[in-house]
C-alpha cells in the first residue's frame, strides 16, 4: 500500500500545483514556495501556469514535464520516511521547475550566440576584416551584435524595408556617425545664409521618373573611410545636368573637389552649395573629368591638390536652390534632372533594401543624390543615389517614402546651372545633286561647292552660298562671274528634291571636300 502524504499548513501566497503523478495514481497534492516564481519568471512558459497572487494555481500538465514529474515522484513515495516526504518533495519540485525554467533557455542564449559568431565569421569574410588582437576582436563582435539588435528594431518600425548585415556592422555609432554623417555643423551653419529659391510651379509633374533608365546617371561609387559625400552629390549633380544639357555623359572627379576646394574641410565634410561656388570663382567653372583625376581618398588620405594635365569633363556657371517642397522638387526634377539633396542618414547605416517609411529626422547630416521618384506605388518613394558603394543598400541606393519629408530630404534641395554645348560651326561645303530626269531618281550626279565663296555657275553668272539650318542661301549674279553687281537671293530648301527646267535638284549641307573643276547648275 502506497504512503499518503501529509498536506502541511499552506503559509500565505503558498503556491498550490495538482498531482504530478496523475498518470499512476490518484491525484497528489504538492506544494511549492512562491520564491520558484520570482527565481525564474520564464517558469510561467515552460510549465504552462497561471500564477494569482495568495491563490491557488492550475497547471496544464505538458506531457513531457508530467511524464518526468510523476517518474520522479512514485520513486520518492516508495523509498521516503513519511517525516522527510513533505519537506524533500517541496525542495525538490522547486529545483525542478528552476531547472525546467533555466534549461531551455540557457540552451536558446546558446543556439543564438552561436548564430551571431558564425555572421560575425561570415562578415569578416565578405569585408576582409582582420583585427589587430583579441581585444579588438571582441569589441568589433560586440558592436556587430548592436548592429544586429538595432537592424532588428529598425525592421520593426519599417515595414516595408529589410535591414541586416552591412560593410558598417562592426563599426560603433560615434565611429560611423564621425567618418559617414560629419555634416551637421555645415547645415547647421547654413541655415544662418540667406537662401534665394527659384520659383517651381507644381502640379504638371509625371507620376513616376528616374533619370537612370535616361542615361543621366553614372554608376554608383564609393566614398570610402572620408567624409566626402558633400563631393560626391555635387558632382553626382554635374554630371546629370551636363548629359541632359545635351552633352556626353561623363564621370566626373570628386577628387578634384576633395584636394582643391579650400572652402571644405576635405575629408571632415563639406557643403555642395559652397563647392559649386568654388568651382565657378575660383576654377572657372571647370570640373575635371575621373580619368584624369581619379578618386584617391578611399582610405582617408587626401593629397595635394594637383591640377596639372586634367582634362576639363565639363563646365557650370553657377546653381540654383529649391523650394522646402516636395512637390516643386519633383517638378524640377522631372524637368529638368537629379538633385542635390541633404538627409539625415542614421537610419540609412543596417538598410538592406525596400522603402524606407520610418527614419531619424532631427538634423541633415549626409547628402546625396535624388535621381527619381515612383508616386504610383504604395507606398510612394524617393529614389537616392548614395556614395558607399554598390555593396550597400539596392546596389547603392535606398528608396524613402516621399510626401512626409522623411530623413528631412526637402530641407536642402539643389542643382548646377549647365549651358548646352555651342552651336556648330556652320557647314564650309554644300552638296548640289543634278538629276535629268524628274524628282531627283535618274541621271543624277553630284558636285561639292565651298561656302562663302564665288562659284561658277553653269551657262553664266556666279553665286555666293551659305547653309543654314534647314536651308541654303544663295545670292546670284546672273550678270557676273566674279559675284560683282547686280544680285538676287534665293533661298532653297535642303534635303528636298526640287523640279528645274532642265529636271531636278537637291542640296545639303556639309563639310566634305569641294569637287574641283565643278560648275553649280543654275537653279531656275
Amino acid at each position: 500500500m502506497r504512503p499518503k502524504l501529509f498536506a502541511p499548513t499552506l503559509a500565505p501566497n503558498t503556491l498550490r500545483l495538482p498531482d504530478c503523478a496523475s498518470s499512476f495514481a490518484s491525484p497528489l497534492s504538492l506544494y511549492v514556495t512562491p520564491y520558484v516564481g520570482a527565481v525564474c519568471p520564464a517558469l510561467t512558459n515552460v510549465l504552462k501556469i497561471r500564477i494569482k497572487k495568495g491563490r491557488t494555481i492550475e497547471q496544464r500538465q505538458p506531457e513531457k514535464v508530467r511524464g518526468l514529474s510523476s517518474f520522479f515522484f512514485l520513486f520518492l513515495y516508495c523509498t521516503m520516511p513519511r517525516s522527510e516526504m513533505t519537506r524533500t518533495l517541496r525542495f525538490s519540485v522547486g529545483l525542478l521547475a528552476v531547472a525546467a525554467c533555466f534549461v531551455p533557455v540557457a540552451l536558446g542564449v546558446l543556439h543564438a550566440e552561436q548564430s551571431l559568431q558564425q555572421q560575425f565569421a561570415a562578415f569578416k569574410q565578405k569585408y576582409s576584416r582582420s583585427y589587430k588582437d583579441a581585444t579588438e576582436e571582441a569589441f568589433r563582435f560586440r558592436m556587430f551584435k548592436q548592429s544586429m539588435e538595432r537592424a532588428k528594431e529598425e525592421a520593426a518600425a519599417n515595414p516595408y524595408a529589410t535591414f541586416g548585415v552591412t560593410q558598417f556592422s562592426d563599426m560603433s555609432p560615434e565611429e560611423f556617425r564621425a567618418t559617414y554623417l560629419n555634416g551637421a555643423k555645415y547645415y547647421a551653419a547654413a541655415l544662418k545664409r540667406p537662401r534665394k529659391v527659384v520659383n517651381v510651379s507644381t502640379g504638371k509633374a509625371p507620376p513616376a521618373v528616374d533619370w537612370r533608365k535616361k542615361g543621366a546617371v553614372t554608376p554608383v561609387k564609393d566614398q570610402g573611410s572620408c567624409g566626402s559625400c558633400w563631393a560626391f552629390a555635387a558632382i553626382g549633380n554635374i554630371e546629370g545636368q551636363w548629359k541632359i544639357a545635351g552633352h556626353e555623359l561623363t564621370s566626373l572627379s570628386e577628387q578634384m573637389l576633395v584636394s582643391c576646394d579650400t572652402t571644405e574641410d576635405n575629408c571632415g565634410g563639406g557643403f555642395a552649395d559652397r563647392a559649386f561656388k568654388w568651382i565657378v570663382s575660383s576654377n572657372k567653372g571647370n570640373v575635371f573629368t575621373e580619368r584624369s583625376y581619379p578618386y584617391a581618398s578611399i582610405d582617408g588620405y587626401v593629397p595635394p591638390c594637383n591640377k596639372s594635365g586634367k582634362v576639363v569633363g565639363a563646365k557650370i556657371s553657377g546653381h540654383i536652390n529649391l523650394p522646402k517642397d516636395e512637390n516643386a522638387i519633383a517638378e524640377w526634377l522631372a524637368r529638368n534632372g537629379p538633385v542635390a539633396i541633404a538627409v539625415d542618414a542614421s537610419t540609412f547605416l543596417d538598410y538592406k533594401g525596400g522603402v524606407l517609411t520610418s527614419c531619424s529626422s532631427k538634423h541633415v547630416n549626409h547628402e546625396v543624390l535624388l535621381v527619381g521618384y515612383n508616386d504610383t506605388s504604395k507606398p510612394p518613394y524617393w529614389i537616392i543615389k548614395n556614395s558607399w558603394d554598390k555593396e550597400w543598400g539596392e546596389e547603392g541606393y535606398i528608396r524613402i517614402e516621399k510626401g512626409t519629408n522623411l530623413c528631412l530630404m526637402k530641407e536642402y534641395a539643389r542643382s548646377v546651372v549647365v549651358s548646352g554645348p555651342p552651336p556648330p560651326p556652320p557647314a564650309s561645303t554644300f552638296t548640289q545633286e543634278f538629276c535629268e530626269g524628274a524628282e531627283c531618281q535618274s541621271g543624277c550626279t553630284k558636285a561639292t561647292f565651298p561656302t562663302g565663296k564665288c562659284v561658277q555657275l553653269s551657262g553664266a553668272g556666279s553665286v555666293i552660298a551659305s547653309c543654314g539650318s534647314n536651308n541654303l542661301t544663295q545670292i546670284v549674279y546672273p550678270l557676273s562671274s566674279s559675284c560683282s553687281g547686280f544680285s538676287v537671293p534665293l533661298t532653297v530648301p535642303l534635303d528636298k528634291c526640287l523640279p528645274i527646267v532642265v529636271g531636278s535638284v537637291m542640296y545639303e549641307c556639309s563639310d566634305k571636300a569641294p569637287t574641283e573643276s565643278a560648275r553649280l547648275v543654275r537653279h531656275e
